[in-house]
């Protein structure tokens, strides 16, 4: 399984509390719960985006986010304000992103991209234009993903033991990973540290589709 570290930013995120119970969240079917791990389906969706060259985690974080709240805030040919969704999401740019419906960061020689979702009911042809011409909106395909969920920590060695939970689990259920690793948080800086919701998440291929010859 390919691993990276990531750093969950949605904390930087403008919500109050109450607001965090009415922000929208991806689509998706649970095909598995195992208490704190999942097996989900997520349906097709479009994310506005940025690549991030920083050099560490929490900086490309950091510097994703301002550009990408601008574009929901405003700053976009319409000048139209567009529903703060999450989590946001950020995995390495040299590869596959793993998920992109919740901000998460993983380091990569080549960057990090950063991605906000957007409202389902969206579509490419009536979103407005960014002005920012470093954030672009792409097309996300349907995907499985397996998810692992905790509470609290956002450090490194939290980050890393929460995949090296989810990559023994997946070896587990006899699914197999087909990308990094990435991670997303779910709470505003309103909710106390040791409340703050984060998952590590991966794309998947089901036992049935996995070659084992």
């Amino acid at each position: 399984m390919l691993r990276s570290f990531t750093y969950a930013a949605l904390s930087l995120l403008p919500f109050s509390a109450m607001a965090e119970s009415k922000v929208e969240r991806p689509v998706h079917e649970t095909l598995l719960s195992d208490g704190d791990f999942e097996i989900r389906r997520y349906a097709a969706m479009i994310a506005a985006e940025v690549s991030v060259p920083a050099s560490t985690a929490p900086d490309a974080a950091r510097s994703g986010f301002r550009p990408l709240a601008g574009y929901i805030f405003g700053n976009n040919e319409r000048r139209r304000k567009i529903d703060m969704t999450a989590p946001v999401t950020v995995a390495p740019a040299s590869d596959r992103i793993a998920m992109t419906a919740p901000v998460t960061a993983t380091s990569g020689a080549n960057g990090w991209k950063v991605r906000f979702i957007m409202p389902a009911e969206w579509r490419m042809d009536t979103l407005p234009r960014p002005k920012d011409e470093s954030v672009e909106l792409v097309e996300i395909p349907e995907q499985l993903m397996a998810t692992y969920r905790y509470v609290g920590r956002r450090d490194a060695d939290a980050f890393d033991a929460a995949s090296t939970r989810l990559s023994a689990w997946i070896e587990a259920q006899g699914y197999e990973a087909t990308g990094p690793v990435s991670w997303a948080g779910y709470n505003g800086p309103a909710t106390p540290q040791h409340r703050r919701v984060y998952e590590a998440m991966v794309p998947v291929r089901p036992p049935q589709a996995t070659d084992r010859t």
